[in-house]
């Protein structure tokens, strides 16, 4: 009949910053499915398996729309499935530095069932007006 399948991986959604590249694999095999599916079998386990799922974090300090003079703290939690490296700081699109990440948010838990403590992250900041 002529019928093809298809395989797509699901859709998920990436957050790429400024001066930062997100690559990938791609791998096409054309003809029957049947042998498609034992190739992709058979080559999965020897496949390094990207993360493809999105880190997820929040900035809860400063406070949206606060005034801030001197050294001001920036921080709030960041987690991810796997792990996460390290927390990059950025105001108005230039890196400011790197966040000392591992603080403990347990209040991280209560939106997030099973998330892990050690998620908050704490950056002191000073403005260069």
């Amino acid at each position: 009949m002529g019928l093809g399948t298809v395989y797509y991986r699901p859709l998920v959604y990436y957050s790429v910053l400024p001066g930062h590249v997100l690559t990938g694999d791609y791998v096409l095999i054309p003809g029957d499915y049947r042998t498609a599916r034992r190739l992709i079998y058979s080559g999965r386990d020897s496949m390094a398996s990207a993360d493809v799922v999105t880190p997820l974090g929040y900035v809860d300090v400063p406070r949206a729309g606060v005034t801030v003079r001197g050294t001001t703290l920036v921080g709030g939690w960041a987690m991810d499935n796997a792990s996460v490296g390290r927390v990059d700081v950025y105001v108005d699109s230039t890196k400011v530095g790197q966040a000392q990440y591992g603080v403990p948010r347990p209040d991280v838990q209560h939106s997030y069932v099973g998330a892990p403590t050690n998620v908050g992250y704490r950056f002191p900041w000073t403005p260069v007006w």
